[in-house]
């Protein structure tokens, strides 16, 4: 952590342990790091991605993630204020044609890898989803 930040302050780990998230007060940034074993943090590796939330607060003490990974909160103490961040993993949204028969019930979490199985029998005009996978 030191190369990134030498104040790290708080700590979050993605519910199934494979990455980790520290908020430095040093360089006012949160770190992102993949734990190669889940929940070990001998194994963990910084994954060249950071955010600074210096603009907001240069003292940040403890962040959070909402569920689904789409919030990040950040607490500083320079203005002793909670910040809310929107997240973005990077992945492509898909918007089904109204058409679309058995559309998708649930709803996946930020890095889930989705694939749908669609058929048709009229050309497109209908289309129906026959299986949805979350990986």
């Amino acid at each position: 952590m030191s190369s990134q930040d030498g104040g790290p302050e708080g700590l979050f780990f993605k519910d199934d342990g494979t990455k980790m998230y520290v908020v430095g007060r040093a360089n006012d940034s949160v770190y992102q790091y993949i734990l190669s074993t889940a929940w070990d943090v001998s194994t963990a590796s910084y994954d060249s991605v950071s955010f600074s939330v210096a603009s907001q607060d240069t003292s940040p003490t403890g962040l959070f993630f909402k569920t689904d990974g789409t919030k990040m909160y950040v607490v500083g103490s320079t203005n002793d204020t909670v910040y809310q961040y929107s997240t973005d993993d990077g992945g492509i949204a898909l918007t089904l044609p109204a058409s679309v028969q058995n559309p998708p019930t649930r709803e996946s979490s930020a890095g889930d890898k989705v694939t749908y199985e669609f058929y048709t029998l009229d050309g497109g005009t209908t289309v129906y989803l026959t299986s949805e996978e979350i990986e």
